[in-house]
């Protein structure tokens, strides 16, 4: 549902600068969304991303793209959700903290590396040594 280029962007949001603000400020507190989030929240956060990719002030994004992919990349944001039983069984608990989820993509080397960091709050769980 793009916003033709003739429309304002929102009547609360005046720049591109405003829209990405009010992004970060939605992505606040949900753990990139792999845990759930509300359909309200999930709906807000869609429909500002939906706008920014309609404001995209690059004439062809997809052209070229291996130029324009390569590098390291963090995850603020993701559609897929580890929720009940597949998050009890990866032992997300409450004393597992994610950290930064990143994408390293080597265009040359044609590769990607996905490192996630996390920190536990007591090593008593555990069985072994962390």
């Amino acid at each position: 549902a793009a916003v033709p280029p003739e429309q304002s962007l929102a009547p609360h949001y005046e720049t591109l600068g405003d829209a990405k603000a009010a992004l970060y400020h939605a992505l606040e507190g949900v753990d990139r969304g792999i845990f759930g989030i509300t359909s309200a929240k999930r709906s807000e956060i869609h429909a500002l991303v939906e706008l920014l990719e309609s404001r995209n002030p690059t004439p062809d994004p997809t052209h070229k793209l291996q130029d324009k992919v390569d590098g390291c990349w963090r995850l603020i944001y993701s559609t897929i959700s580890i929720l009940g039983k597949r998050r009890t069984k990866l032992g997300l608990r409450d004393f597992i903290s994610l950290g930064d989820f990143f994408q390293i993509i080597d265009v040359k080397e044609v590769s990607q590396t996905l490192p996630i960091k996390f920190q536990h709050t007591s090593a008593r769980f555990f069985p072994f040594p962390v």
